[in-house]
């Protein structure tokens, strides 16, 4: 596992607050994801504005929040005060993967600090019907956030 996570952080400037850029890709074995979480939770810590996006390797195979992978990998961002984007009111699921273990799960997701709202969230359907589906097994999951 040595890798994981990864990330990788970019700062920006918006309505003249720096905001924090943060993109990770999780480790998909469970023994390791209860650490990941908690280094980035560390991380963004002491961040006053946030977006933290990326493949979470969620395995949710329902839209439960007592699942075991919703308490390990979603639920300290709540618990945190963060806004986490892909788990509240709207599930939507963005892995289509070649195994049907794992097609259609809510593995990948947008966290943002308590100030920065999210407006809007979907996912990029439109690269399942033109012609690149075979090409990804991700599908983009799109945030509209408004910087408070």
């Amino acid at each position: 596992s040595g890798n994981y996570p990864t990330f990788e952080t970019a700062l920006t400037a918006i309505n003249g607050k720096i905001v924090n850029i943060i993109n990770t890709h999780n480790n998909f074995l469970p023994q390791y994801q209860q650490t990941e979480i908690a280094q980035l939770l560390s991380v963004i810590s002491n961040m006053e504005y946030f977006i933290l996006c990326g493949d979470f390797n969620v395995n949710l195979s329902t839209e439960s929040t007592t699942d075991e992978q919703y308490t390990i990998n979603i639920k300290p961002f709540i618990d945190a005060g963060y806004n986490v984007c892909n788990c509240n009111e709207e599930w939507i699921p963005t892995y289509f993967g070649t195994s049907s273990a794992t097609d259609g799960k809510f593995t990948d997701n947008i966290i943002t600090s308590s100030n920065i709202e999210i407006v809007d969230l979907y996912a990029d359907t439109s690269k399942l019907t033109d012609g690149i589906a075979d090409k990804i097994d991700h599908l983009p999951l799109i945030a509209t956030l408004r910087v408070n």
